[in-house]
């Protein structure tokens, strides 16, 4: 019975694709005039890929290594019971051992082990659901940072449009804005960080990094 080796990156890319911006693709790109006449324009419009702005800013660095750093602590804690499972496991195997102990002893032995690998079993779900929990809760106030960038960067341009890289099938790269919206990000985690300075809470990230 191994510990569970959980995959920061891959969890976090597989849980922001559930999460991406909800955009239509089939959005037609042409509607009518923002002034209400009847003349049709074209749409201007922005693409962001999800992942990228995610992995490049400043917030979702540290989210990342907030996440990685309690998969260690995780893989730590359960490594350690796994070895005290494994290193029981291996005298009970052993028949030289076994023949060396009372049978009282080697009952007890047999009971521990039992206790042990339920133990280890119980505290990998639990681990697991929590780093999936911890994953889920980042992937989350991420989107809703991004959906915020994108906002003040779609203001900024005039971009009637702002869609996910995933969401779309083609998109020139003429369109990207991700450098945009990763910018736009970390401004506004300095004005999520200076906001708690100023409140006298404690700072959710140290954007300084």
């Amino acid at each position: 019975m191994n510990p569970i080796k959980l995959s920061v990156k891959n969890n976090i890319a597989k849980i922001a694709l559930s999460l991406a911006l909800p955009l239509a693709v089939c959005t037609p790109l042409s509607a009518a005039a923002p002034n209400g006449s009847s003349a049709s324009y074209a749409l201007k419009v922005g693409v962001v890929d999800f992942r990228k702005a995610v992995e490049e800013s400043k917030l979702g660095k540290q989210e990342q290594e907030m996440l990685e750093n309690m998969k260690k602590q995780v893989e730590s804690i359960l490594k350690e019971k796994g070895d005290e499972f494994q290193k029981l496991a291996g005298k009970l195997q052993d028949e030289d051992f076994r023949d060396s102990q009372k049978p009282e002893a080697l009952q007890k032995m047999e009971q521990q082990y039992q206790q042990l690998g339920q133990e280890l079993q119980q505290a990998q779900g639990q681990y697991y659901q929590a780093m999936q929990q911890q994953n889920f809760r980042i992937i989350q106030r991420l989107a809703d940072i991004v959906s915020k960038a994108s906002e003040r960067v779609a203001e900024a341009k005039k971009l009637d449009l702002v869609l996910n890289d995933d969401n779309a099938f083609f998109s020139a790269p003429s369109l990207d804005i991700t450098k945009d919206v990763v910018a736009e990000m970390d401004r506004l985690a300095e004005e999520e960080l200076k906001e708690a300075a100023k409140n006298g809470a404690q700072p959710k990230l140290d954007l300084k990094k």
